[in-house]
């Protein structure tokens, strides 16, 4: 669940003289402090989280029950006066953007190509870190409408990877190179199996790795949609010039001539 805090019509440039228009998306969401490990490789969350000495107290002096599930029980910020958002490096582009809207898959707000960046993250105490990111991308005039009346509102979103295969860099690390090892669960045993659980089509990394975005569900009862293919053309159609004798059903006599 992600909570819109700003919607940004905006033109993009291409060269000196193209101009598309966009939407800049800005997103807020509350994740567990686990995502600091994989948008980070030089400890960003043992830096600013430990494991509980002593009971966490809120500004008014009540105390806050840890109901935290990380597993190595590194839950309680060091800081609790923290209030600065720390910026993540990185981008990812061509991926898919789906706003869970509505109760139906076809009402859901489905944008491609969308770029997404901006990371950053705000640490909180109880194993919570808030991260925000911006996504740009190209909805049509009814879509706008519909992004625009969603501002200031909370929506199950999903960010999928693109179907190309090419996979950026995780925000934050630096490139990885590709081992025979057996410690990426990406790339399974080597003999053409998937690993257990997992899909062929997800990232080595992933900002939301080990996440509900990652996996493509939300905490909802929302169902990821998925591209629609067009049912394609007749036999022996070849747009925009098709075979009239072809296309034509059978049974079906030929125009008459004028």
């Amino acid at each position: 669940m992600a909570k819109i805090t700003s919607v940004t019509p905006i033109m993009e440039k291409h060269g000196k003289k193209k101009k598309r228009p966009a939407h800049s998306i800005i997103f807020e969401f509350a994740m567990p402090n686990t995502v600091l490990d994989r948008m980070d490789e030089n400890g960003l969350r043992e830096a600013f989280y430990r494991k509980p000495k002593s009971a966490s107290v809120n500004k008014s002096g009540q105390v806050q029950i840890d109901t935290s599930s990380v597993e190595d029980g590194i839950s309680q910020l060091k800081f609790p006066w923290w209030q600065q958002w720390i910026d993540v490096p990185g981008e990812l582009t061509g991926w898919v953007l789906t706003l869970h809207t509505g109760n139906t898959e076809r009402s859901h707000i489905v944008l491609d190509e969308a770029k997404v960046s901006a990371f950053q993250v705000l640490p909180k105490d109880l194993a919570v870190t808030l991260v925000k990111c911006k996504a740009i991308v190209h909805p049509t005039a009814h879509e706008k409408g519909k992004i625009d009346e969603l501002l200031q509102t909370d929506v199950p979103v999903s960010i999928m990877p693109p179907d190309t295969g090419d996979q950026p860099n995780l925000p934050g690390m630096t490139q990885q190179q590709d081992g025979d090892g057996d410690g990426s669960e990406a790339n399974g045993d080597g003999d053409g199996d998937q690993p257990e659980g997992g899909s062929s089509d997800a990232p080595k990394e992933d900002p939301f790795a080990g996440t509900d975005l990652a996996r493509g569900t939300v905490k909802s009862d929302a169902v990821v949609s998925t591209k629609k293919k067009s049912r394609g053309l007749p036999p022996g159609a070849a747009w925009p010039f098709p075979d009239p004798d072809k296309v034509r059903g059978a049974g079906e006599a030929p125009p008459a001539e004028h």
